[in-house]
């Protein structure tokens, strides 16, 4: 009996382990290394794992397409993915992990137009489909045997006028691309207006739909100079800041009016502003129209515009340049309408937007001529005294404060310079001053060391007999 016991005691011990083993393994099981090659390298795994979808808002493909030293998870790692703050007019750029569609290690295969796997794209206002016509351009692999697949898709906008010169300049549409190829020219547009969202769709089976969005929007202009302040001579970079003003990727064809003017120039100039290339950052989003304004002397009859035609200029060296006459003290105005505006303006309206500087007071005419400052109480105040000389333009004469710098001493005068007048003048030198010798900080007294004690002998008997004898 007590045998029999022990026999069921032992079986219900070895039941408990091998359930308590299973248990643990189910728990664990997806830490165990799998023997299995992993696939390249993605920002985040979907559901479908062989599957993803990525919105680029640059291209991930350009200068490395089928290049044998590129591989997919490198193409992938470049995409610097966006699904908000496209414009209405931007190019959404994207890539399909889809390693099943490898179907040749040795050629570049295609996908998305066909009847079995079709791509579409929707927007609020139109759609296209890569089956809508037999040579529609297909989404390509990004190099042979990558099985990474690219593929744009263009916003075309709608049919508007967008630098007031009353004709059509955006036009909008929708269509699936099949002149030129993917690589140039992408694989359809779509049509959006003022805000709204792209949906991009991949029937990659029978009764499975891959989908991925993109919200976009109009934006508002943004003008500055490149400083608050200007002297007469300077120029200054007067930069408009509109990405809704590219119907396209690096747009430079068409020019955005924006007038000049200042207090002595009330007429102003008109000049039209052109798209500078700016690859910092993400290029699609650097909608920027610089302008050089050159600001000459207010009597000057020089009126020169540049800028009528399609420009080849940068940020620092715009194509498009007018010289704008000035005098000391003058504001300077800068006007453009952004007919492109967000929510809560509707389509067709339009805003001014403007950037101010100004002209500083300080005379800066001074440039040609040389004529030597007389005022005897000059060696009443200097040991050395140096020749002073004070540059004037001739036969000019300014009834305005200025004040002539130089390394050792400053000149003021309120009266009329001329190169032949007498300026009375106030100096002050400005020679370096030695500075005072510091005291020396007191010194913390070294510890005196202890002298030492004097040993004296003593008599013993002459002691105790002083000592008996108090």
């Amino acid at each position: 009996m007590v045998d029999l016991r022990i026999q069921f005691i032992v079986i219900f011990l070895v039941l408990v382990s091998f359930v308590s083993i299973n248990q643990i393994s189910s728990a664990y099981a997806d830490t165990f290394v799998s023997n299995e090659i992993p696939p390249p390298p993605t920002k985040d795994m979907d559901v479908e794992r062989s599957l993803k979808v990525f919105f680029c808002a640059n291209n991930p493909i350009s200068k490395v397409y089928n290049l044998d030293t590129v591989g997919p998870g490198e193409i992938m790692d470049s995409c610097k993915e966006r699904l908000d703050g496209y414009s209405w007019t931007s190019r959404i750029y994207v890539l399909i992990w889809a390693p099943g569609w490898n179907a040749d290690e040795f050629k570049l295969d295609t996908l998305g137009n066909t009847d079995e796997n079709p791509i579409s794209v929707n927007s609020r206002d139109g759609r296209f489909t890569l089956i809508e016509r037999s040579d529609c351009n297909g989404f390509i692999e990004t190099g042979v045997n990558h099985g990474l697949f690219y593929g744009s898709i263009k916003l075309s906008g709608f049919r508007t006028d967008v630098n007031g010169d009353g004709s059509a300049d955006v036009y909008g549409g929708n269509k699936c691309e099949y002149k030129f190829s993917t690589i140039d020219d992408g694989n359809g547009k779509v049509e959006t207006k003022q805000d709204g969202a792209v949906t991009f769709n991949w029937r990659y089976h029978e009764d499975h739909v891959m989908s991925k969005t993109a919200t976009y929007s109009m934006n508002e202009a943004k003008m500055k100079f490149d400083n608050e302040e200007y002297v007469v001579g300077d120029e200054g970079i007067l930069t408009l800041t509109d990405v809704d003003n590219l119907r396209w990727p690096f747009d430079t064809k068409i020019g955005y009016p924006i007038r000049i003017y200042s207090t002595t120039d009330l007429g102003g100039i008109e000049v039209k502003a052109y798209y500078a290339k700016n690859f910092t950052g993400i290029a699609q989003r650097n909608g920027e129209y610089p302008v050089k304004v050159v600001f000459i002397d207010g009597k000057s009859s020089i009126k020169e515009t540049r800028g009528a035609g399609a420009p080849f200029g940068t940020l620092k060296e715009p194509n498009s340049i007018i010289h704008l006459r000035v005098n000391p003290g003058d504001n300077i105005y800068a006007e453009f309408y952004d007919r492109t505006l967000p929510r809560p303006a509707s389509i067709g309206d339009f805003k001014k937007i403007e950037a101010f500087a100004r002209i500083s007071e300080i005379n800066d005419d001074i440039t040609s001529e040389k004529s030597e400052i007389k005022n005897t109480s000059i060696n009443e105040i200097i040991e050395q005294p140096k020749k002073i000389e004070l540059e004037t333009g001739p036969g000019k004469i300014k009834n305005v404060s200025q004040q002539i710098s130089s390394e050792d001493y400053i000149i003021s005068t309120n009266d009329h310079v001329t190169p032949d007048n007498v300026i009375p003048t106030s100096i002050s030198t400005q020679y370096p001053v030695e500075p005072e010798p510091l005291e020396p900080e007191p010194l913390e007294p070294e510890p005196l060391e202890p002298e030492p004690l004097e040993l004296h002998k003593i008599d013993l008997l002459e002691f105790f007999k002083r000592v008996f004898s108090w």
